[in-house]
């Protein structure tokens, strides 16, 4: 035996190496900013529920469905927009979204 054996981090390697890649936690809190930003727009539907049943001379049944639906239809797009992301990678998918078309359309109409 030559000696006792190195340990990972005996030598500063492991965790909080050079090696690692830095701005985790900024990662974490510009997700938690963007999911609080994200649900804060589409639950503020409530205060706005009088007035887009005047405006739109709608019943509270009408305009409680159209929120179910639209709140139906964005995590249904959302757990499609996951697998997808899991299986082509999450660039590809979001380069891909309905989004880009006008700016696209616009592009194209532009030049």
């Amino acid at each position: 035996m030559t000696g006792p054996r190195e340990t990972v981090g005996s030598r500063g390697e492991g965790a909080g190496s050079d090696d690692e890649p830095r701005g985790g936690w900024g990662v974490v809190g510009a997700c938690f900013v963007a999911l609080a930003v994200i649900f804060g727009v589409s639950y503020a539907f409530a205060a706005f529920f009088a007035a887009l049943a005047a405006e739109f001379a709608a019943e509270r049944a009408a305009v409680s469905l159209v929120f179910g639906l639209s709140g139906l239809i964005y995590f249904l797009l959302g757990a499609g927009a996951g697998m997808l992301a899991d299986r082509y990678g999450p660039r590809i998918v979001i380069h891909r979204q309905p989004r880009g078309i006008p700016s696209r359309r616009c592009r194209k109409s532009c030049d």
